[in-house]
C-alpha cells in the first residue's frame, strides 16, 4: 500500500550544498594553516640569518677597527717620515752652506752637526785668517762660538771650534732683556 503518488527520494543528513560548503571550509583551513606553518619557517630563517648577520656585523666592525688602527699607524709613520725627510733636507742645507762658508786654505778633519752645536776640527794656516774667514760667519749663525788652537811642526795650527746655537731659554731672556732694558741673570755656564 502506497501512501503517497511520488517515489520516496533518498534523504541525506547534509545537503549538497552544505557539503560543498564544508569542502570549501575544510579547504581554507588548510590553506591557512599551510599559510601558518610557511610564516613560522620564514621567521626561523629570519632570525637565523639575522644572528648570522650581528655575527657578520660585529667581524666587520672588528676588521674596521683593526684597518682604523693600521691606518692610523701608517699616517703616523708616513708622518715621522716626512718630518725625518725635512730635518734632513734642512741638514744637508745647513751642511751645504757651511761647506760653503769654510775657505780653501782651511782644511776640515772633522763635522759634527747636533741640533744646536756645530763640532768643527781641522787646520788653518793662522788664527788671525781663521777668525776672518771662518769664525765671524760661525757666530753669526750660531750666536755663541769658542775656539782652541794647537800650534803644529810646519807653522799651521790645528784647531777645535765649537759653536752652540741659542736655545728656546736663552732666546726669552735675550728678549726679555730687549723689552726692559735690564740685564736678567742667566743660569747658563
Amino acid at each position: 500500500m502506497a501512501l503517497s503518488f511520488i517515489r520516496p527520494k533518498v534523504k541525506h543528513i547534509f545537503a549538497k550544498i552544505t557539503k560543498i560548503w564544508w569542502l570549501y571550509f575544510g579547504l581554507t583551513i588548510m590553506i591557512l594553516v599551510g599559510f601558518y606553518i610557511f610564516l613560522e619557517h620564514e621567521i626561523g630563517a629570519s632570525i637565523t640569518r639575522t644572528e648570522h648577520y650581528k655575527l657578520e656585523q660585529k667581524t666587520l666592525q672588528q676588521h674596521i677597527v683593526e684597518v682604523d688602527e693600521h691606518f692610523e699607524r701608517l699616517v703616523y709613520e708616513a708622518t715621522l717620515v716626512h718630518q725625518r725627510i725635512d730635518k734632513n733636507d734642512i741638514r744637508r742645507d745647513k751642511l751645504h752652506d757651511l761647506l760653503e762658508l769654510v775657505p780653501d786654505k782651511i782644511t776640515l778633519r772633522f763635522i759634527e752637526i747636533n741640533d744646536s752645536t756645530l763640532v768643527l776640527k781641522g787646520v788653518t794656516p793662522s788664527k788671525e785668517f781663521f777668525f776672518f774667514a771662518l769664525q765671524d760667519p760661525l757666530k753669526a749663525n750660531f750666536g755663541h762660538s769658542n775656539v782652541n788652537f794647537y800650534a803644529l811642526s810646519n807653522g799651521w795650527y790645528e784647531f777645535i771650534s765649537i759653536s752652540h746655537a741659542p736655545t728656546q731659554a736663552s732666546k726669552s731672556v735675550d728678549s726679555a732683556q730687549r723689552q726692559t732694558g735690564t740685564p736678567v741673570e742667566s743660569t747658563k755656564e
